[in-house]
């Protein structure tokens, strides 16, 4: 029963957190962030104090959203401010009382209540590494140990960015309301990169159990989905956004194959194209198609292709690796990321020689950003072992090992560790 109840309340508060949150923020103002999320999170701890003794109510949404609204109604005659919106929050609850949260308010209402809480924390005061913290904390539901391990910072420095950001926005006393159209420009660079990052956050999670969280990936979708519902952003934003709900749908076609019936993490050469998911890249590469009505090319076009040229190929031999290599070559002019450069060694590797992919790896062995990044020796060691050279891909699988603490993941290098160990031990070094 309990882990039913922490199941269901994990994927509901991934669900309604942000729109109560949001609608929350717009009743009380934007200088009351932090009470709207603090009073969030306290109906969620209490539904996970009391549903596995009191049972799953009949209407759990609308459960979580009533005990929402109601603690909030005390805190307010607690602290003895913001009286004046008491009404507001009466109403609104007397209003719903017993409804599902999804027709607590009408679905334009909750979305355009989601899109401005996005774009006041993507607010050009804050510098877009803490409009991101923020985004992901009272958007996307992360947790602050989640943003930290997302830009590799300390969870005390997160924690305070965070408080400085929300303390920033409410000094401003910034209207709950969409910018005007000469700054969404600006800010939709900072939202499409909050998108991006709870995306990768669930397709390849830093650490834990889980080599995939799918209900991660699904809010990134789902938000990517709530932009797109509304259009005046211009012309280049709204391809930028169906290239990264492409980039996003063609990787997510992929997550049933991506891990075996044991639960283990599969390289994508051993992957089985037969459980891809079709409706997903025909998504997908409709979004592609959308996103080339732009005139900008974007990381997330150039992603986007290179995902779709994975998704559309018969076999991982078949795989268009010169379309791929040219898309990353770009794609490291662009973004002036080692990552790029360390994905293009492999496209290299695969599209002219092994020696060609190891010698771009070599450039950035040095980089300071990649030092504790487990897939630059992963690529080392995947690179060696296709050139039959066990004994330095052991040594670059152990390296791996050590710079990783997702379990699947390192069960995924100790499988190849261990045949390279045995292909070692069989023909060992003359």
């Amino acid at each position: 029963m309990k882990s039913d109840v922490s199941e269901l309340v994990d994927r509901l508060f991934r669900k309604l957190s942000s729109q109560l949150i949001a609608t929350l923020t717009r009743i009380l103002g934007t200088g009351s962030i932090d009470l709207a999320e603090n009073v969030v999170q306290e109906s969620f701890l209490q539904a996970c104090k009391s549903w596995p003794y009191k049972g799953i109510p009949p209407n759990p949404e609308g459960w979580l959203t009533l005990v929402a609204k109601n603690r909030a109604i005390d805190l307010i005659r607690k602290e003895n401010r913001l009286k004046d919106r008491i009404p507001s929050l009466v109403d609104w609850s007397e209003a719903h009382n017993g409804e599902s949260a999804a027709n607590l308010e009408s679905e334009d209402s909750i979305v355009d209540d989601q899109l401005r809480l996005i774009f006041i924390a993507c607010h050009p005061c804050l510098s877009q590494q803490a409009s991101v913290s923020l985004t992901l904390k009272v958007v996307g539901g992360f947790s602050v140990s989640e943003i930290a391990r997302a830009f590799l910072k300390k969870e005390d420095a997160i924690r305070k960015q965070l408080t400085r950001s929300k303390q920033t926005i409410g000094s401003l006393d910034i209207p709950f309301e969409l910018p005007q159209k000469a700054e969404l420009a600006e800010r939709i660079e900072s939202v499409l990169a909050v998108i991006y990052l709870i995306f990768n956050e669930g397709y390849s999670t830093h650490e834990g159990d889980h080599a995939i969280r799918e209900n991660v990936c699904q809010e990134a979708i789902r938000l990517s989905g709530v932009l797109l519902q509304k259009t005046f952003y211009g012309k280049e934003s709204v391809a930028k956004i169906h290239a990264l709900r492409s980039l996003m749908l063609l990787h997510a076609s992929r997550s049933q194959g991506r891990i075996d019936g044991h639960g283990e993490l599969l390289l994508l050469e051993e992957q089985d194209r037969s459980q891809w998911d079709r409706s997903l890249i025909a998504a997908g590469l409709e979004h592609l198609s959308l996103s080339a009505k732009g005139e900008q090319m974007s990381r997330y076009h150039l992603e986007a292709r290179i995902a779709a040229a994975h998704a559309t190929a018969v076999s991982f031999e078949a795989t268009d690796w010169e379309t791929v290599l040219t898309c990353y070559q770009q794609l490291e002019q662009l973004a002036k990321n080692p990552v790029a450069t360390l994905n293009k060694a492999v496209a290299l590797a695969m599209a002219r020689s092994i020696e060609t992919g190891l010698s771009e790896l070599d450039a950035i062995a040095d980089n300071a950003s990649l030092k504790s990044y487990y897939l630059l020796p992963a690529t080392y060691a995947e690179l060696y072992r296709r050139d039959d050279q066990p004994a330095l891909a052991i040594s670059h699988f152990e390296k791996a090992l050590s710079l990783t603490t997702n379990q699947p993941v390192r069960r995924l290098i100790e499988r190849h560790l261990a045949a390279c160990q045995t292909e070692e031990a069989a023909n060992p070094t003359e």
